[in-house]
């Protein structure tokens, strides 16, 4: 089975991993972060781990990804869950090269997995262990709402000496409520963002025929064109597509793009570190009321989260007043009319 996030992809993996898994996984700086890897890590080491993994997956309930970047499907880490069915709980292990580090590229695989294991597995509670010492791993931990239960002293032996290991764990309700339930505390908006699937561009084809979305998104498209159009570019290195979600149920659009990537007459001048937006709610009756402005803000947060940005620009069509006053409302400030290959536009910036 393959998982994805926005930038991952979790799936088996390959015989032909092997070397790479040598590699990545048998680094010294990776070997002493965790407490299952042994060094040094032989590539024939590799090999019988990864021909084991079926039958650990079936005999054992040991669900065990290869973790991929979407853009390039190379292989950067591994997670698994361990799921033990006696008392609906699952235990959680990973590794990431360290390549790779620093990249949030953990904790996305994460809440990936501890989303599978409770909507998808059903257990009740997941938890996981990290030594001590490595704060990173702790905190990609609570980021995913993990909390901490204690620590077992002197419980881990790696050459020669003993190390403090920290539990931490999450249960089935505190994820309802942190992640599921549209009413609490900590989003209280009810907003999230889902990666574009080709099984989302039905809704997205009805959404483009709204006079509300078709006056300013007509491409003068017919639905086999529309298609084409957008199934290349959800996994693509420039532009970054999303469902937004509002208590659950698909509401609207949004994206965001590298400015300075996209060619074609577009926004030539940017810097790398820019990023665009545009949005749209699809559902008529969902205009007017205020959504616009909060999924905006909630983008931008989470923009500022996973990527290292200095601007965000937008450029709405000058009689689309609506779109201007609810980028206004969160802070994004009006800097020129300007001509872009689509006509003229308003320049918007958001300064991070």
């Amino acid at each position: 089975m393959d998982l994805e996030t926005e930038r991952l992809i979790l799936n088996s993996f390959k015989e032909s991993d092997a070397n790479l898994v040598a590699k990545l996984a048998g680094d010294k700086r990776v070997v002493e972060m965790t407490a299952s890897i042994p060094h040094p890590y032989e590539n024939t080491m590799a090999l019988t781990w990864i021909r084991s993994h079926q039958n650990q997956r079936e005999k054992y309930l040991n669900y065990i990804f290869a973790i991929r970047l979407r853009e390039s499907g190379n292989l950067i880490g591994c997670i698994n869950i361990f799921i033990n069915s006696k008392h609906d709980h699952g235990y959680l292990g990973y590794w990431i090269g360290y390549d790779y580090w620093n990249n949030g590229y953990c904790s996305e695989a994460v809440k990936k997995i501890i989303k599978f294991g409770f909507e998808e597995k059903k257990v009740n509670k997941i938890w996981a262990e990290h030594k001590t010492v490595n704060t990173a791993s702790g905190k990609v931990m609570e980021k995913s709402g993990m909390k901490h239960e204690g620590v077992m002293r002197s419980h881990f032996k790696q050459d020669y000496k003993y190390y403090d290991i920290s539990v931490k764990s999450i249960l089935r309700h505190e994820y309802e409520e942190k992640f599921c339930n549209p009413s609490i505390e900590n989003n209280p908006s009810n907003y999230h963002f889902s990666p574009l699937t080709k099984s989302d561009l039905y809704i997205i084809e009805n959404w483009l025929q709204q006079p509300h979305v078709k006056q300013y998104w007509d491409d003068g498209e017919n639905w086999k064109d529309s298609y084409e159009k957008h199934i290349p570019v959800t996994s693509s290195s420039v532009v970054r597509q999303f469902m937004v979600f509002h208590q659950d149920q698909p509401i609207g659009y949004i994206q965001f793009y590298w400015a300075s990537k996209v060619g074609n007459g577009w926004w030539e001048s940017c810097a790398d570190d820019i990023i665009g937006i545009d949005q749209y709610i699809g559902i008529p009756n969902l205009i007017n009321k205020g959504h616009g402005a909060k999924i905006i803000s909630e983008f931008i947060s989470y923009l500022k989260d996973n990527h290292k940005i200095s601007k965000i620009i937008t450029d709405p069509r000058p009689d689309n007043i609506r779109a201007i006053r609810c980028y206004e409302k969160v802070g994004f400030k009006r800097v020129k009319k300007i001509t872009t290959p689509d006509g003229d536009a308003i320049l918007m910036e958001y300064k991070i």
